[in-house]
């Protein structure tokens, strides 16, 4: 475990911390992660929030993700398929 500095400021109506960049990074945050918040005894703990795959999907289009797999042949049809 290393210790970082940070800074507690004011941001609009609510308060904000700011870290580092290579806090930032040893922690492997990124822009835009949630996180969640423990409080014990006058301590705060950051915990990155695990994306579910909602989360996932939408990250996947909002970067311009395109979805483009080629049909795949599974050779003849045997048994009662149509097609």
């Amino acid at each position: 475990m290393s210790s970082k500095n940070a800074k507690v400021f004011k941001s609009g109506n609510s308060q904000a911390i700011s870290l580092n960049k290579s806090a930032f990074n040893e922690a492997g945050l990124s822009i835009g992660d949630e996180l969640i918040v423990e409080i014990k005894d006058e301590q705060l703990t950051f915990t990155k929030k695990e994306k579910d795959i909602k989360d996932e999907i939408q990250d996947f289009y909002r970067q311009g993700g395109k979805y483009d797999e080629k049909e795949i042949d599974f050779g003849e049809s045997v048994g009662k398929e149509l097609w």
